[in-house]
């Protein structure tokens, strides 16, 4: 008994199926920058940090952010690209919920660096995958 994988009658319906798919990626990934800011003086309080003090979050993260944008784009060249983004969401579903709770200043810093590093692997993640899905055609999406 021979059995065939069947084709996809509609190869444009599955690119637009990716399509949509990283952009809900970069929709959460807008939503997570945006997050942090409003959330500084709760933060602060739950740490017992200064208002001054708990801003080093948006250097960490920033970091994280850089080496996650400029590592990813070698990682995605060398391993499977949604194997990476699904860690990369691993990585900012965990630390997003692990910020909250956190008590330890340095702990917080921590957690930041990979919820942006996550954020990073992301961004250029998406990016590039919708580069290779439409190929030349990819000027208007």
């Amino acid at each position: 008994m021979d059995i065939t994988q069947p084709s996809n009658p509609n190869p444009r319906r599955r690119e637009l199926g990716i399509f949509f798919t990283y952009g809900a990626c970069l929709f959460a990934l807008g939503l997570s920058m945006s997050v942090v800011g409003p959330t500084l003086p709760t933060l602060a309080d739950n740490v017992g940090v200064s208002l001054a003090r708990i801003s080093f979050i948006f250097t960490t993260s920033s970091l994280g952010y850089l080496l996650g944008s400029s590592g990813g784009g070698r990682l995605y060249d060398r391993l499977k690209g949604h194997r990476i983004m699904l860690v990369a969401m691993i990585f900012m579903l965990t630390s997003g919920v692990l910020i909250p709770v956190t008590h330890s200043f340095y702990a917080l810093l921590g957690v930041v660096f990979l919820f942006g590093l996550g954020q990073g692997l992301i961004d250029i993640g998406a990016n590039l995958g919708v580069l290779w899905v439409f190929k030349s055609r990819v000027g208007p999406y």
